[in-house]
């Protein structure tokens, strides 16, 4: 025998109990059938999932978000810059909001039909049709955006349509679905009015071991429902941070479709781009265009008015006379021209915006020399642009809008403010002109008044003439600026991608599969091993200082008929359980062998179900085999297991303390085991089996027991449960302690220990039963050993 430890060792110190590698290997291998069986189910799982999984593409484009400047008309439109139009400045992550706006979305959705999506089942797959693909197309003629449903359409060798399992809402709608349609028929059914019509692919997608029926199933979504689905199938990203390139991505069931959608995206982009940059310019045309409508109807009144009254007074053309009288005139009256036409603009401009209530942008750069005034409606366009770009991809309830609504009104008014006060300096400026005009008219006294009266309504008539020809010229330039407006984007990478489907990916699912596969049940073993607080093996027995006996490795019950009483060892026998046993009995032999006559060995344990009975049994049968007498004594008289070997016989030990059999050879059972294997059952149970023991009988029956025998085991009860086995230990020379793994906690090992230093017990060892790994000894498992058979 072996001690575990140096016998100096502190009884109350209880090693630290790890998992080392070996062990967890070990219960590892122990479980390779759940492993095996674990594995082989996650890639089933994985094939089926491979199967029936619909095949995805990724598809992806880049396209560059052009900053101010970087237009290639930039040059051309140089001379359009005191317009003030097409000046707006880009942001890189504006515009990537807009690219995943709904209302964009929304736009392609419609434009391309997505909000209807065709199916056809190939194996478990479900199989997109679109494109070339696709050989048929359904028309709702009155479901509106807000509905849709499923169904399922068959066409048969003779081209008729049959219409079966509607469902609206997800719930299953009746249909006649016996009744055959035709091509280009319009049917009610339960979402509406259909029409089923051929695309010019019908008939070209199938292949020569195809069934000849067509099947194929139609999902119609609502606008709503359509447009959040392919949201979520779109991904806008920064392709660089120093670089304004967006990369849009898309995966569909159709890397044709996927494609249409990213060009379909860019080109919408492009038209709202245009729209919204001609905003401003859209503005100026229409106050240019009343303006000119307001002047033509002016000056045809003015021209009137001299015709009507040089034809009445008979006035003839003065305009030589006035010029040469009117030299020095001529430089004021330049000036009052320019101021008078400022002032008329500049009343003109307020007049529009007091009478302007909506957010539009205000005519820039109108011929208003007042930089802060440029400066002023320039910032106010801006602020009306951005407000309707965020309106177009939220509402008019966003708290930005909001905050932008009172920048405008704020705005507004310091323009309305900086107006009036622009046409008051204007004001005073034409009246000091005006003055100096008088002065020298003064000096034309012998004119005569009809000549003063001509000449203010010619003035009148010139500052209109010309500014009426001012507004022609900007009209033009402002159709010529709308006809260069350039898109805002460059397509850098048009939509490309793997042409091998993104998804599944058979390799990884496997991979993946294959790894949980070992991983759950691996996994688990280890929790299991590492939360599990019961002895497992020898290894966690080093820490105590009991002399070790040996091993019992855990018993094949399949091949017994009776797995409570099973007797495995037997002459000849070389299974892993024999050799254990023969390790175990040669270890007693040693222990035993400085007894002078026949040595009583006390069996016991803490725990009920260790296999006390189990080992005195086959221990004592394996000392039978090699010619020694022995005999069994079942000294547990409440459960009686070892007697239950032999039948359970009315009596026995119980009896013989009781004084009702006098002599014990009459109830031991002899050679019913084997011939050299003797059993003293445990008898029928008494009310006081402990006092049975303190009566002074048992001492004299062992002494008498030991005469004829060679070995005596005594199978006893649980130490801390009842007082049995202190009594026995008195009548033994040695105590084996049987401790069953998985079992017994390894808490209780320094109790255990504080037993065997208490010397209460006589020459007490440790057995270890039970364990999986089939023993160990020496480093070498018995269930490996070379010397040993399997069963």
């Amino acid at each position: 025998m072996e001690p575990n430890i140096d016998m100096t060792s502190k009884a109350n110190v209880t090693p630290e109990q790890k998992l080392s590698p070996k062990e967890l290997f070990d219960a590892i291998l122990r479980q390779w059938k759940w492993i095996l069986l674990s594995l082989v189910g996650c890639i089933a799982l994985a094939v089926l999932y491979i199967a029936w999984k619909p095949y995805s593409y990724t598809r992806e484009a880049q396209v560059e978000i052009k900053e101010d400047g970087e237009s290639g008309s930039t040059s051309a439109l140089a001379m359009f810059a005191d317009l003030g139009i097409g000046n707006a400045t880009n942001n890189l992550y504006n515009e990537m909001a807009y690219f995943e706006s709904p209302d964009l979305m929304g736009q392609v959705v419609e434009r391309l039909g997505l909000q209807t999506d065709y199916y056809m089942k190939k194996g478990l797959r479900s199989t997109l049709l679109y494109g070339p693909n696709l050989p048929i197309k359904v028309t709702f003629e009155t479901l509106s955006q807000s509905q849709g449903g499923v169904f399922k359409i068959k066409i048969n060798e003779k081209d008729q349509i049959f219409l079966s399992h509607f469902k609206v809402k997800k719930k299953k709608v009746p249909f006649d679905s016996e009744k055959p349609i035709a091509f280009g028929q319009t049917v009610m059914t339960p979402l509406g009015k259909i029409k089923i019509e051929k695309t010019p692919f019908f008939g070209k997608d199938k292949e020569e071991d195809d069934d000849k029926d067509y099947s194929i199933y139609i999902a119609r979504s609502s606008l709503h429902n359509a447009v959040k689905t392919w949201l979520t199938k779109l991904s806008v990203d920064e392709l660089r941070k120093e670089a304004s390139v967006v990369n849009l991505t898309v995966t569909d069931g159709s890397a044709l479709r996927a494609d249409d959608v990213l060009n379909t995206m860019i080109q919408v982009y492009n038209e709202d781009w245009i729209l919204s940059k001609n905003e401003v310019a859209l503005a100026s045309s229409d106050f240019i265009d009343e303006r000119l409508s307001s002047l033509s109807k002016e000056l045809s009144e003015v021209d009137s008015d001299i015709s009507d009254f040089k034809s009445e007074h008979q006035i003839p053309d003065l305009l030589a006379s006035a010029n040469i009288n009117l030299t020095e005139e001529q430089n004021a009256r330049a000036a009052l021209l320019e101021l008078n036409n400022q002032l008329q603009m500049t009343r003109f401009l307020k007049e529009y915006v007091e009478k302007d209530a909506s957010s539009k942008p205000l005519p820039a750069n109108i011929g208003i020399n007042s930089l802060a005034l440029s400066e002023q409606l320039k910032s106010y366009n801006e602020l009306v642009l951005n407000r309707n770009s965020i309106i177009e991809s939220s509402s008019e309830n966003n708290p930005l809008v909001k905050t932008i609504d009172s920048q405008i009104e704020s705005s507004k008014s310091a323009i309305l403010i900086s107006l009036t006060n622009q046409i008051k300096m204007l004001s005073q400026e034409v009246a000091n002109l005006n003055k100096e005009r008088l002065t020298f008219e003064k000096n034309l006294a012998s004119n005569p008044e009809q000549a003063r009266y001509l000449l203010s309504v010619e003035r009148q008539q010139k500052v209109k003439q010309e500014l009426y020809l001012y507004l022609l010229q900007k009209k033009e330039e402002n159709q010529l600026n709308q006809a260069f407006t350039p898109y805002n984007t460059r397509i850098i990478a048009r939509p490309h991608g793997d042409p091998e489907p993104s998804s599944p990916k058979p390799v990884a699912i496997l991979m993946i599969a294959f790894i949980l596969g070992l991983a759950m049940p691996i996994g688990t073993i280890y929790v299991r091993e590492v939360s599990n607080t019961k002895v497992r093996d020898k290894n966690d027995l080093k820490g105590l200082s009991i002399p070790f006996l040996g091993e019992i490795p855990k018993v094949n019950t399949k091949k017994y008929d009776d797995k409570d009483h099973m007797v495995v060892v037997s002459q000849g026998n070389r299974n892993v359980v024999n050799e254990a046993y023969r390790v175990v009995r040669t270890n007693l032999n040693f222990m035993l062998d400085g007894e002078e006559r026949c040595p009583v060995v006390m069996l016991t344990s803490f725990n009920p179900g260790s296999g006390k009975s189990f080992i005195a049994i086959n221990l004592a049968m394996s000392l039978a085999i090699r010619g020694k007498k022995v005999l069994v004594i079942d000294g547990d008289m409440r459960r009686n297991s070892s007697s239950n070997f032999v039948g359970n016989p009315d009596k026995g030990l119980a009896q013989c303390l009781l004084g009702k059999v006098a002599n014990v050879n009459d109830v031991i059972v002899k050679g019913k085991l084997q011939p050299n294997l003797d059993v003293l059952p445990g008898g029928k149970t008494p009310p006081n089996p402990t006092e049975l023991l303190e009566n002074g009988r048992l001492a004299p029956m062992i002494e008498q027991l030991r005469q004829e025998y060679d070995v005596i085991f005594i199978d006893c009860p649980p130490i801390q449960m009842i007082a049995d086995g202190r009594i026995f230990s008195t009548v033994c020379t040695n105590t084996i302690f049987v401790m069953r793994a998985g079992l017994f906690e390894r808490g209780l090992l320094s109790e255990l220990e504080n037993v065997y230093r208490s010397k209460e017990y006589n020459n007490m060892c440790l057995l270890l039963n039970g364990t999986e790994s089939g023993g160990s000894y020496g480093g070498y498992g018995m269930g490996k050993s070379y010397y040993a058979q399997s069963e």
